[in-house]
């Protein structure tokens, strides 16, 4: 039986119409269809960039998916992809579930029996990504309500339902061209950790997660919101140990702020990749590019604010891609803690061989064609290899005083006092940091952008964003 696809598919995956005759068909670059990264996996929407690669845009118009649209089709490992779209520079297309995963795969796309275009992926076992409204994997992420309206905000004890891609394998197993079974409820297999306001969920907060009904390859998550919203971001991992090479992309969920603190001001700079490179207090010069699979991301802050007469505890978050920096007030008793996260000792000398990096690559073995790299023997890299300019950021953070489930950083505890009515402030001379590994694909980006953001009782104050130069790319 043939169903029509809901009509909020297009939405998800994004789409640009351009009918033109076919000329030399060429692929420029595979990406994961709901958070535009390089990060791809069996089950995972996908999307081909490139030039010729249909003759005229055409769009699938129900479920079962077929194999074939507009004379073209898909195979991924030499096994033929389900197809939502193609257009002469763009064909969105679900990587089989039964494609093998921990290598690469060839993707061929072929017009008839011919194939006119191939491209090499590596293929993870997972490739979390959470879909956005903007369907570029950025901003606002799609949230409703259990009946499927739209919720601008969300608050602790909200029961709301996410969408995403790329999360792998399901008990019981789906089929790739025609999503969930019928009748039944196909749960997501391997591990999967979800942060709302940089509070991780409960195991019981994660009411479902599995393929929505209706539609192959989306995923569907029913979540209890989790008190203590430090945040508005919203992100997910696969792996176990908060794995920094299956990380989602970071969204953005509607918060609502306490009435803690008032008069607040501050910043948040990059001391690696540096804000203003030269500038005092820390004369980090500007990055080399970058050819290790990590690089680390460090920052300071500023913040000052007056807790108000009868606050009730809140928090401070200084957050990025990698990293954060979180203190909790709590003014009955007048105490604050603050917990950030620092590289350890081993990591900043290039030791990840207890870090939660399954495999690091050396970026600089990769082959452009086939898309293969040569792993770091246990997860040393050389010293020859390590940039002095980043170690040098590095030796600014102080090493972590507190043990993670994460090899790769460490938690920094300071305690301190801080009653409700009076004022709080961390300036330049003193201020907050943090640091920690952020994970670099081999794809097909020459730079890579990440935000640095600081809250206040769960306020935006500012963000910055930094700019990672990767000198080893397709």
């Amino acid at each position: 039986m043939r169903k029509a696809l809901p009509a909020m598919v297009l939405t998800l995956l994004a789409v640009t119409p351009v009918g033109m005759a076919f000329g030399q068909p060429s692929i420029a670059a595979i990406l994961n269809g709901a958070s535009y990264s390089s990060t791809l996996a069996p089950g995972c929407w996908a999307v081909i960039f490139g030039t010729d690669l249909a003759s005229a845009p055409a769009t699938a118009q129900n479920v079962p998916l077929p194999p074939s649209l507009g004379g073209v089709s898909v195979s991924v490992a030499g096994i033929p992809a389900p197809l939502l779209y193609v257009s002469q520079t763009q064909i969105n297309f679900l990587i089989p579930f039964e494609a093998p995963a921990g290598g690469t795969a060839d993707v061929t796309v072929s017009s008839g029996d011919t194939a006119i275009a191939s491209y090499s992926i590596p293929l993870a076992q997972d490739a979390p990504a959470i879909f956005t409204q903007n369907a570029q994997g950025t901003g606002p992420a799609l949230v409703f309500t259990p009946s499927f309206v739209a919720q601008p905000t969300v608050a602790s004890g909200d029961v709301v339902i996410l969408y995403a891609a790329g999360l792998g394998a399901t008990n019981p197993p789906a089929d790739s061209f025609s999503g969930a079974t019928a009748g039944t409820l196909n749960w997501v297999v391997d591990a999967l950790d979800i942060y709302v306001g940089e509070q991780k969920l409960d195991a019981s907060d994660i009411l479902f997660a599995g393929l929505a009904p209706g539609f192959p390859g989306i995923y569907q998550l029913n979540v209890k919101v989790p008190a203590g919203l430090a945040t508005d971001r919203l992100y997910m991992t696969q792996g176990g140990a908060q794995s920094a090479a299956l990380r989602s992309n970071t969204v953005q969920v509607g918060v609502t702020g306490g009435q803690n603190v008032a008069n607040v001001s501050g910043s948040i700079v990059g001391i690696y990749p540096p804000t203003n490179p030269d500038a005092p207090p820390y004369n980090i010069p500007a990055p080399i590019p970058i050819s290790l699979p990590v690089a680390l991301q460090a920052a300071a802050y500023t913040v000052s604010f007056d807790i108000l007469p009868g606050a009730q505890p809140f928090q401070v978050a200084a957050v990025g891609e990698a990293g954060s920096s979180i203190m909790t007030f709590n003014p009955s008793d007048g105490t604050h803690m603050g917990k950030s996260t620092m590289p350890t000792a081993p990591t900043r000398a290039g030791d990840f061989s207890h870090s939660e990096f399954p495999v690091l690559i050396n970026l600089v073995s990769c082959d452009p064609a086939t898309a293969v790299c040569l792993p770091f023997p246990s997860n040393m890299i050389p010293a020859s290899m390590l940039d002095p300019v980043e170690i040098a950021a590095a030796n600014f953070l102080p090493l972590p005083n507190m043990a993670s489930p994460q090899g790769s950083i460490g938690f920094y505890l300071m305690p301190g006092n801080a009653p409700a009515g009076a004022h709080f402030s961390l300036d330049a001379n003193n201020p907050g940091l943090f640091g920690a590994w952020l994970a670099i694909p081999y794809g097909a980006f020459a730079t890579h952008t990440s935000t640095l953001q600081l809250f206040v009782d769960g306020q935006l104050v500012t963000s910055t964003d930094v700019t990672y130069p990767i000198g080893v790319h397709r």
